[in-house]
């Protein structure tokens, strides 16, 4: 066998020097992707590869993160690797959030951009948080304009929010004139409890399906959560009168039934607007004897559930019977809406 040497003569070990240093400064640009050749080793490499020996000034320094060297049987045992390049990771810290500004929100200048919007433009965010149609939360929008135009004193009270979409309404169209009246909401933010005796059939047959996990219509419309029907949690109410940013101070959340909260409840002394919408006797009935008399003249009532629940009717007729009154009907068509300007 024939014994050939792998080291290149002076000349061209020189010529070798000058072409890997030429490499290396390329390196250095992040422009060299290809090892060198074979016998492109370090100075005082004499023996073939893969060798082992390495000099200082064959070390590429700057940058680091662009070359290094490491051995490999492949390429001479000098290749060159781009090193990965570090994951940047960010972190912020968020500032507190700051109280509402009562005064910056009641400005000619946000009552202004504010009359600019209707309800069909904010139709898509109030219409996840009611069950309430879009004609209908038309009309206590256009009642709430009613009130502040013709100056009705008081404050709005709504009796059974659900998640909170019509008062969302209520206080967007409020804002279009005025951040000075108090909302107050009563719920059990719990479900509707059992219909009494005083209720219709329909009622309590739809409460019994309810409770036995029958009625897969209103579950499948997210009317139903849990086995509670109409479910509202309080948490998810106050985040939907967050996003209106009016004052906080000025919304009143009192959970309950309705008439366990309104004997020990302190009531506002004037109401502009009074919503119903408990759906059973008793709790329609106590709203109706505790709060309407301080719904103040030209303030308009609204009963949401007079044409739906047979109870609900019943305390409306029994109430303004015992006062002499007659009900003024808006719509007759199903499910109907009446209201009442006193």
């Amino acid at each position: 066998a024939t014994s050939v040497s792998l080291s290149p003569p002076s000349s061209s070990l020189r010529r070798a020097q000058h072409v890997v240093e030429r490499w290396l400064r390329q390196g250095q640009r992040g422009g060299w992707r290809r090892s060198p050749p074979f016998w492109a080793s370090p100075p005082s490499c004499t023996s073939p590869p893969p060798c082992t020996q390495r000099t200082r000034r064959w070390t590429p320094t700057p940058p680091s993160r662009w070359t290094r060297w490491t051995r490999s049987s492949s390429a001479a045992g000098c290749v060159r690797f781009r090193t990965p390049t570090p994951t940047l990771t960010l972190t912020a810290t968020l500032p507190p959030p700051q109280q509402t500004n009562t005064k910056r929100l009641d400005s000619p200048a946000v009552r202004k951009h504010l009359n600019t919007f209707s309800l069909r433009e904010l139709w898509p965010v109030i219409h996840m948080w009611t069950m309430v149609s879009q004609r209908w939360v038309q009309f206590v929008w256009d009642a709430v304009e009613t009130v502040n135009k013709e100056g009705i004193e008081g404050d709005i009270v709504e009796a059974g929010v659900w998640k909170g979409g019509c008062t969302m309404a209520m206080v967007l169209s409020n804002m279009r004139h005025n951040t000075h009246r108090n909302f107050w909401l009563f719920d059990t933010f719990d479900g509707l409890p059992p219909p009494s005796k005083e209720d219709d059939e329909k009622a309590k047959v739809s409460y019994d399906l309810i409770q036995k996990g029958l009625d897969k219509t209103r579950e499948a419309n997210r009317l139903v959560e849990n086995g509670k029907w109409n479910y509202g949690p309080l948490p998810v109410v106050m985040n939907a009168m967050a996003f209106t940013n009016y004052p906080r101070d000025k919304f009143h959340f009192i959970k309950g039934k309705v008439e366990d909260t309104l004997p020990v409840t302190k009531l506002p002394d004037k109401i502009a607007i009074l919503r119903l919408d408990t759906d059973w006797y008793l709790s329609t009935k106590a709203e109706l004897e505790y709060m309407y008399e301080r719904l103040q003249p030209g303030g308009l009532l609204f009963v949401d559930d007079f044409c739906s629940w047979g109870g609900s009717r019943k305390a409306v007729a029994e109430f303004f019977e015992a006062k002499g009154m007659d009900a003024f009907e808006i719509a007759k068509e199903e499910p109907c809406l009446h209201y009442w300007k006193k």
